[in-house]
């Protein structure tokens, strides 16, 4: 993979430079979120590990896989650790939660106050700033060229999770929980919700994998359990 130009690289860095905090990192929940500008966005550089909505209201964490399949109970938010059964060590939150759909849309907010989960035209925005055409971005499926290694962490422990972590974005193979309340691909991928609806019963959502270096646009079910990234309001 060729490397960004470095005037391309310079530019992409300065336009966003006053939408990131002067501090480079955001405190929520007990945690402190360091934070990533790309092409005129500020961007969490890890998955969140919010535990409750923005309201403060605690979020149902959904460990069994029934419950979860169950719809804990229809149509409720529910929330559970990434990266299981091969989780992180117990305590470790570097791969953040599985968050259903219905968490995100819930109007309570699960990102802190003037920040908000992407919407499916805020992800087209970033691609486009990695080098993606904007007629490839609005396409469904695998598009684009580089941009999914971009984004990647390189973290050689996983076969093929080798991306060039370009701009710090820092995406680890987090996996996902399917509708069944089975978690997978962990090591192997890694998917985050948008906001926006594809239909009654599903969102848009961005996927990685080690095997290929664009990045997936897809949808999934809004009882499937995915990674969030918060993107700052813009101005």
């Amino acid at each position: 993979m060729k490397p960004l130009p470095s005037f391309l690289f310079a530019v992409l860095s300065t336009a966003v430079s006053a939408q990131c905090p002067a501090e480079g990192a955001v405190r929520y929940q007990q945690r402190t979120y360091p934070v990533v500008a790309i092409g005129g966005q500020c961007w969490f550089a890890e998955n969140l590990s919010a535990s409750a909505f923005s309201n403060g209201d605690a979020l149902p964490v959904v460990d069994d896989a029934d419950l979860w399949n169950a719809g804990w109970p229809a149509n409720s938010p529910a929330v559970v650790r990434a990266g299981r059964p091969r989780r992180a060590p117990e305590g470790s939150t570097d791969h953040g939660w599985y968050y259903n759909g219905h968490v995100v849309v819930d109007e309570r907010g699960i990102c802190p106050a003037g920040w908000h989960v992407p919407t499916h035209e805020d992800w087209m925005t970033l691609e486009i700033a990695l080098g993606c055409g904007e007629a490839e971005a609005a396409k469904f499926g695998f598009r684009g060229g580089t941009q999914g290694a971009q984004l990647r962490a390189h973290l050689p422990e996983f076969e093929n999770w080798t991306g060039s972590n370009a701009f710090g974005w820092n995406a680890l193979p987090s996996g996902f929980r399917t509708s069944g309340g089975q978690d997978s691909n962990f090591g192997d991928s890694a998917y985050f919700w948008s906001s926006t609806r594809r239909s009654e019963r599903s969102l848009y959502i961005r996927g990685l994998t080690g095997h290929r270096t664009d990045v997936y646009s897809s949808e999934m079910d809004l009882a499937e359990g995915c990674s969030i990234r918060c993107l700052r309001n813009a101005p």
